[in-house]
């Protein structure tokens, strides 16, 4: 434990024993610990809507949808959770298709371009329908998946001529879900093409993962394990990983066999790996060099990293992964290559040799600049559309604190078919389900369009946004029902399409923007996790790289870690940062958010009773922004983690239950959380003051007569 963490946890014994200088002071102090306030819960989040392995479409930012016309589609894109490749998945789909529908109307689904499914919509007498489609596994992308519907939607005596024909339509509903079914697992397969398998697995999402570093572990370990983290929590969808760093001293033949095994160092710093060799396709040349050899004799280069994957030796049914090297730069590149997905689950084997470090994306990380991204920045590729009717193309994205007085832009740029009716064919674009605008795919736009869209201030609101555009497409009108020729009408959203969101200047901060700025559509920005030195405290701080994963799905290989003594001020000032841990087990937090901490738990509520989250501008920089992960004690850490997963977030600073639910801070305690990086001197509260105040009068009032009496 460092000086500094006891300097924090005294600042609070010195406060509670002035607060009990007199009898009335005393008084006043027991009634602020008991007399307890009661605080609004404001109810459970989207992301607590569905358990399990199934993510609904309301969490994919996909509310009810009415598609109209004679082809209308829909695409719905989901990143699979971290046992969806195990088996199977399936749709569970419920819609209602017009009473007015006749034959041929159709529905197809397609999962990644390929159909999975088609059926029948006439005759169905307009009533709720519930239909379950399996996803073979065989189609299903460890990323982004594709799920399309397409629509053939035709009237009972229908002579074609009205395409817009307010009957023409089919519901889906935000209740839909797609499951991931748990399969059984007798065996762990050796290959990296599978991962995150078996690490994550639908047949036993909260399996340990031991993450094991040496007992005196770098940075360079405490990164690579943070970055794996990451990677886990990209891949573990509305899952929690259960991963538990732990020191190799610390670690024993039962703990290991609890779980999957992740080494993170070499056999000179972990004896753990004298069990784990028969296992990896590689073995140690324990020489006064130290060197990874390949099974066919193939020596690894000093500084290249390496990640192998074998069976566990402690539990045949669970997974063992290597993330080491012969040097510490090889470990970092090792976890680097994790993190940005250049390995696993992108090539077959069991060892992947790591000679570079991956180029990390580049984002800008000052606070108060204007946020700009393409399509392509979110994983989307560019899109093709076909037929006749509406089809519609949605994604989610972060904004960042968007300044509420300038409108934001889209620059729409697309590509369609000319020889469709170019006079009733267009384009419509709405933010958070408000219409901001339209345009016309006419001749002048066919071979390639760019139109400028303001979105007016004040729509675009910190934290998850939805964007969604409308295309409307008509074939020339004809004057029988017969062959439409839809391949005719279709239009190709292009990935370069383009967002630009002012910001509010300054360090504007808000826990209602989360993950921004630590992570900004689905890449992680530069963030330093400021690790606990109590070991004991060590033994979580992986979730909340996990976390920070989760909403990473591009890139999470710019994340590093450490402890405080690790980190030179120059890479702090240069990053954001997430402190992790309580105010006596770790300098970091004592160091810079004692206030931040301390003062909030001197205010409301017994201390043994709360976690906490707080942001605040970095005191290493105030153009960075600080995430403080803390808790009264080790044992509420995990629930202030937890908070972070959901999405009623708001405020400078909130309190956690221990089930991890969040409870709004009280406006006064609020506001000087906001302020608790500033560099000024800690102030006390007007109550403690008036307490300490009456306290002090009432001893000298006892003195002063114990006094006149002698």
């Amino acid at each position: 434990m460092s000086s500094k963490g006891s300097g924090g946890a005294s600042l609070l014994n010195r406060r509670f024993r002035r607060l009990s200088a007199g009898p009335v002071g005393a008084g006043l102090l027991l009634g602020l610990l008991y007399a307890g306030v009661v605080l609004p819960y404001p109810g459970p989040s989207a992301a607590q809507e569905t358990t399990g392995m199934n993510i609904s479409f309301r969490e994919l930012q996909v509310d009810d949808q009415t598609l109209r016309g004679f082809n209308p589609t829909l695409d719905v894109w989901v990143t699979p959770p971290g046992g969806s490749l195990a088996g199977d998945g399936a749709l569970n789909l419920f819609f209602v298709p017009s009473p007015l529908l006749g034959p041929p109307s159709s529905m197809t689904i397609s999962l990644n371009n390929a159909a999975v499914w088609s059926g029948s919509l006439d005759n169905l007498g307009g009533s709720r329908q519930a239909l379950r489609v399996p996803l073979p596994r065989e189609l299903l992308r460890s990323d982004l998946n594709r799920v399309n519907f397409q629509f053939l939607l035709r009237l009972l005596d229908d002579d074609c001529r009205t395409p817009d024909n307010a009957a023409r339509y089919v519901t889906l509903f935000r209740d839909s879900y797609l499951g991931f079914e748990p399969e059984e697992v007798e065996t762990v397969a050796a290959d990296l093409l599978q991962f995150p398998l078996p690490f994550l697995s639908a047949s036993s999402p909260l399996t340990p993962i031991n993450v094991v570093v040496p007992d005196s572990p770098r940075s360079e370990h405490l990164t690579a394990a943070a970055q794996f983290a990451a990677r886990i929590g990209r891949s573990a969808g509305p899952t929690t990983p259960n991963l538990v760093l732990l020191r190799s001293g610390s670690a024993t033949p039962a703990r290991m066999a609890s779980g999957h095994v992740v080494l993170v160092g070499t056999p000179e710093e972990i004896p753990w790996f004298a069990q784990a060799h028969e296992e990896l396709p590689v073995r140690w040349l324990s020489d006064p060099r130290g060197a990874w050899v390949s099974t066919e004799g193939i020596e690894v280069d000093q500084d290249d990293g390496l990640v192998a994957i074998g069976r566990s030796p402690w539990n045949r049914l669970r997974g063992l992964l290597a993330i080491t090297g012969a040097r510490p730069e090889g470990i970092s590149k090792a976890g680097a290559a994790l993190a940005a997905g250049t390995v696993g689950g992108v090539g077959r084997g069991a060892v992947a040799v790591v000679p570079q470090m991956p180029g990390p994306r580049a984002i800008s990380s000052t606070l108060g600049s204007s946020l700009g991204f393409t399509l392509a920045d979110l994983g989307h590729r560019s899109t093709t559309l076909g037929g006749q009717g509406t089809h519609r193309f949605g994604v989610t994205f972060t904004a960042g604190m968007p300044d509420p007085s300038r409108p934001a832009t889209i620059e729409l740029l697309t590509v369609h078919s000319g020889i469709m009716d170019v006079e009733r064919s267009s384009s419509a674009v709405n933010v958070n389900g408000t219409s901001i605008g339209s345009v016309a795919l006419d001749a002048s736009t066919a071979s390639f369009g760019r139109s400028q869209l303001s979105i007016p201030a004040g729509l675009v609101r910190p934290g998850v946004n939805s964007l969604s555009i409308d295309f409307t497409l008509h074939l020339p009108q004809q004057t029988e029902c017969g062959p439409l020729a839809e391949e005719r009408a279709w239009v190709s959203l292009l990935s370069s399409t383009k967002v630009s969101i002012p910001q509010v200047s300054g360090a504007a901060l808000d826990l209602e923007a989360y993950p921004y700025p630590f992570v900004h559509n689905r890449v992680l920005n530069n963030v330093a996790l400021l690790l606990p030195e109590a070991e004991a405290e060590q033994e979580g701080a992986l979730g909340v790289a996990a976390e920070l994963g989760r909403w990473a799905q591009q890139d999470a290989s710019s994340l590093i870690a450490g402890t405080r003594g690790q980190l030179a001020d120059s890479e702090l000032a240069r990053r954001h940062l997430v402190l992790f841990g309580t105010l006596s087990g770790s300098e970091a937090v004592s160091q810079a958010a004692p206030r931040l901490v301390g003062a909030l738990f001197d205010r409301t509520r017994p201390l043994e009773r709360l976690g906490l989250i707080a942001i605040a501008p970095s005191p290493w920089q105030v153009d960075r922004a600080m995430l403080v992960v803390s808790g009264a004690g080790p044992d509420l850490l995990p629930a202030a983690t937890a908070a972070l997963a959901t999405r009623n977030l708001s405020g400078t600073a909130l309190f956690v239950a221990r089930d991890g639910r969040p409870i709004p801070v009280p406006a006064a305690a609020d506001s000087e959380a906001a302020e608790s990086a500033a560099p000024s001197r800690p102030a006390l509260s007007p109550i403690l003051i008036a307490s300490i105040a009456v306290g002090a009068l009432t001893v000298g009032a006892l003195l002063l007569g114990a006094f006149r009496r002698d």
